[in-house]
This record gives structure tokens, sequence and C-alpha cells, in this order.
């Protein structure tokens, strides 16, 4: 080991959490008694891990897959030809963005960004649809999610 010593997957997971619900980098450095640097770049090695794994986890169903859920939903629910709920939710930020902030003010008046799960019967998330801002409509946010625009 060199000079410098990683900090714990736990540890970066809680940095991060607290980033993005909390008031503020200065304020979480403080609670962990870590820099603000630190928080950061544990903010960052979270996500990309998070991306690297999410083509592996998230995965939209095969048609064979989607012809199950669909009769699933239909005997169990009465839905003919679903494969599955979406939901969307506005994800607050702990302080406005630096460029062009009043593109993430919501309805709700606070800064947020927009996130739009679609999972099956199962919980499975087989889609996320991330990066609008809070200002974006939901209906927009739909539109632009990958199951809407290539439903095969």
């Amino acid at each position: 080991m060199g000079a410098r010593t990683d900090t714990f997957s736990t540890t970066r997971l809680f940095l991060f959490v607290y980033d993005f619900l909390s008031a503020g980098v200065n304020a979480i450095a403080n609670i962990f008694g870590v820099s603000s640097g630190t928080v950061n770049n544990c903010t960052n090695r979270f996500i990309d891990a998070v991306n690297k794994l999410g083509s592996r986890y998230i995965v939209w169903p095969s048609e064979s897959r989607r012809a199950e859920l669909g009769l699933f939903a239909w005997e169990k629910y009465g839905f003919r030809g679903c494969i599955g709920s979406v939901d969307g939710s506005q994800v607050p930020l702990a302080y406005a963005p630096r460029v062009q902030p009043w593109t993430f003010w919501n309805r709700h008046e606070r800064y947020s960004v927009h996130v739009l799960a679609a999972n099956d019967h199962h919980r499975d998330i087989n889609s996320l649809t991330l990066g609008f801002s809070g200002a974006a409509s939901d209906a927009m946010v739909r539109q632009q999610a990958d199951w809407a625009r290539f439903p095969d």
C-alpha cells in the first residue's frame, strides 16, 4: 500500500447519500471528519461504480420475457399487456447548481433532478431515465425514456 489510504466502500456510500440529501459538501465533511475534496471524490467514485454496473443489472426485458410479464399481469391483476410500472421522482439538491440554476427549480420550490424508473412485477428495475432538471415536466421525461423512444 502506498502513502495514501483508500476510503472504505461503505463510507463512500454514506458520503454519497449525505451529499445528495444534506445541506452540502462542507457540512458532510465536518460530520465525517474528512475534507470536502474527499466527499467529492467519494461521490464521484460511487457514481462511477453505479454507472459501470448499471448495464449489467438494469436491462430491458426480451420479447419473450415481456410476453411472460404481460400474461402474469393479465391473469393476476386484469391488466392486458402490462409488463410493469413506471414512477418518477424529484431528487432534491442540497444547493443550487452553478450552471443555469433556474432550470433545476421545480414546482415544489426547490432545486432538483428527475429520476424515472420502470420496473417489473418482481420489483426488478428495467430502465432508469436520468439527466433531466427539476423544471422538466413528467410528460417530457417519460417521452425521452428509452422504453418510450425504442419500444422494441
